[in-house]
Formats: structure tokens, sequence, C-alpha cells
């Protein structure tokens, strides 16, 4: 009964030794289990928020991106406008530089055209420039010979001014006289004629040249007769003359102030007969109270049948 009681000992004792070291190796192994699980669970938890950080770094890069291609859409929408915009620049540049380059070619053949019309306004100008100089050198020649001229007209006109102070010297004043004698027979009408029946008016004209010196104004006397010095009728009175050569009366037909002092000058007499004038031969003489100053004839025909 002991030693069975002894063997169940020992096997109950083997049973819980056992039991013991299952236990011991459970308890063990769930240790050990237990442990790892923590550890795993940390890494996982490490992980999680890892990846956690990870997704909230890539909803904010989302959201940037979202951000940013919203305004990539409105910068394009912009950016489409400003490119339809250049587009069309582009185009009508396109449009101007062909014109240009037409128009350039235009220019191109102008110019070219314009060039040889410079080459030849150039030879033209050498041209003129040479017969420039060939003038200048003939202007220079002539003024050479003109200056000459003026020197001799120079000596000639002094020359010429002696020789007249001789002959006003040598010339009497008395045979100094009036010239460019001029008569006019006027009829009613005032036309002209030679009929001494139509004779209505005679306009006596003459220069007293300005050698005549005469002094001051003086009366003019105009004097008309026939080539016998029978006076033509209608005459106004009678001067007596006291001229160089003798004194003596002549009839008067007009009469005119004249200041010698303006000589050379025209002086004109207008006389109207008061009977009929004779056909003949006329003598005009012209006097001062004391000069006698030139003469001319005239004649006057008798009227025919017809004319």
């Amino acid at each position: 009964m002991d030693q069975a009681s002894g063997t169940t000992t020992k096997w109950i004792a083997g049973i819980l030794t056992v039991l013991l070291g299952g236990a011991l190796a459970g308890g063990i192994f769930y240790w050990d289990k237990s442990g790892n699980l923590v550890a795993e669970k940390d890494k996982m938890e490490l992980k999680a928020d890892s990846m956690l950080s990870v997704k909230l770094n890539l909803e904010r890069e989302i959201l940037h991106l979202s951000t940013q291609i919203n305004d990539a859409v409105k910068d394009n929408k912009a950016l489409g406008g400003q490119i339809h915009t250049a587009k069309a620049k582009l185009k009508k540049t396109n449009a101007l530089l062909h014109t240009f380059q037409k128009s350039n070619q235009s220019q191109l053949q102008d110019i070219a055209h314009l060039n040889q019309q410079l080459a030849q306004l150039e030879d033209v100008r050498n041209s003129l420039k040479d017969e420039f100089e060939a003038l200048k050198n003939e202007k220079s020649t002539l003024a050479n010979e003109n200056k000459e001229l003026k020197a001799n007209n120079a000596d000639l006109s002094q020359q010429v001014s002696q020789l007249t102070d001789q002959m006003k010297e040598l010339v009497p004043r008395t045979l100094i006289t009036a010239d460019n004698f001029s008569v006019n027979v006027l009829k009613s009408n005032e036309k002209l004629t030679a009929k001494a029946k139509k004779a209505d008016a005679l306009v006596i004209s003459m220069t007293l040249p300005a050698a005549l010196k005469e002094a001051g104004e003086q009366d003019v006397f105009l004097s008309i007769t026939d080539l016998q010095n029978i006076p033509m009728s209608g005459a106004i009175g009678n001067q007596t003359i006291n001229a160089a050569d003798g004194n003596g009366q002549v009839p008067v037909y007009a009469i005119k102030k004249v200041d010698f002092g303006h000589n050379p000058q025209k002086v004109t007499f207008h006389f109207e007969p008061t009977q009929k004038v004779e056909a003949g031969t006329y003598k005009v003489r012209i006097y001062t109270p004391n000069a006698y100053l030139g003469s001319t004839e005239f004649s006057l025909r008798e009227s025919f049948l017809f004319f």
C-alpha cells in the first residue's frame, strides 16, 4: 500500500511536474507571445501614425495641387485669350509684313530708279559746275575788259566834256536855238489836215535844249509869216525883239511863260486862226524879248473838187 501510495505519489508528482512544466512552458510561451504582440502593436501604431502623417501630407498636397490646377485653369483661360489675341496680332503682323515686303520690293525698285536718276543728276551737276567755272573765268575776263572799257569811257567822257565846253566857247549863243520843231494843222474835229480852208487850229511844239542858256523865267513869242514875211491873219499883237543882230517888231500869235532853268524841255503853242487861212508855205519863228530861238516851215494846200 505504501509502495502503491508512493508510486501514486510519484505518478502524481510526475504529472504535477509535467503539468507544472507545461504550465511554466505555457506561461513562458504566453509571456513571450504577449511581448511580441505588444511590440508588434507598437510597430503598427507607429506605422499607422506615419501613414496618417503621409495621408495628411498627401491631402495637403492634393488641396494645394487642386488650388494650383484651378489657378492654372483660370490662367489658361486668360492665357488662351491672350494667345488668341496674340495669334490675331500675329496674323495682322504677317499681313503687314507681307504688304511691307511687297512695298519694300517696290521701294527697292524705286530706290534703284532714284539711284539712276541721282547718277544722271550728278552728271548734270558736274557739267553745270564745269560750265559755271568756265563762265566765272569768262566773267573775270569780261570784268577786266569792262574795267578797261569804263576807264576808256571815262577818258572819252572827259574829252567830250572838254570839247563841249570848247564848242560853247567857240559857238555864239545866238547860234544855239530850239530844235525838234513840229507843226500839226487840225480840222474842227481835231483830225489832221493839209487843206488851208479846213485849218481851224495850229499846234506848234519844239524842244529847248540844255545848251540854250537864257535867264530865268521869260515870255516866249510865237510868230507866223509867209516866205515874203507877210504875217498870217489873226495876230494878237506885235512885240519888239532886242536881238543881237538888231531890233525889230514881229507879229505875235501866242505867248507862253517859260522857265529856262528847266531846260531841256518841250514847249507847245496852240493858235486858232480867226479868219480863213490862205494856201501856201508859212514860216514859224520863236522869240524871247531879247533872242531869236529858232524857226520851221509848214505848207497848206488848196482843196480840190472832191477832196
